[in-house]
């Protein structure tokens, strides 16, 4: 009896617990995952910088591109001056793609990639060497 008594208890915790996962897997919006790719690893003077910006949606068990978002990056070099700045939208693939060259005079060391979209800010580096 006090089997029967503890399946009565248990069962209903385990189906709201497998509600809210089919839930937030196939219903509710799933989490917004921001990934910045290079071209290169790293880059000389007058190199051309190519960033991908890619914008998924990651659910339970799978992701989906985000389609038509707004996103913005600014490029500062060593010293912290800004030497590029940019916004695009994601196309079907869920990438907005920015490229401009580096002088041939610009300065060496490493570059800084601020990246926004609504509710998200990330910040990754590159290195330019001499």
């Amino acid at each position: 009896m006090k089997k029967v008594n503890i399946l009565i208890f248990i069962l209903p915790i385990l189906l709201v617990f497998l509600v809210n996962i089919f839930y937030r897997s196939f219903i509710a919006s799933g989490t917004t995952v921001l990934d910045v790719e290079f071209n290169k690893k790293e880059y000389c003077r007058g190199d051309l910088v190519v960033i991908k910006v890619y914008l998924m949606e990651k659910r339970f068990l799978w992701s989906k591109p985000l389609v038509g978002r707004d996103v913005g990056i600014q490029v500062d070099d060593s010293a912290g001056n800004i030497v590029y700045v940019d916004q695009s939208r994601t196309n079907a693939d869920g990438c907005a793609v920015f490229s401009f060259r580096l002088s041939k005079f610009c300065r060496t060391g490493v570059y800084k990639v601020h990246v926004v979209i609504r509710g998200y800010y990330k910040v990754v580096e590159f290195n330019v060497k001499g």
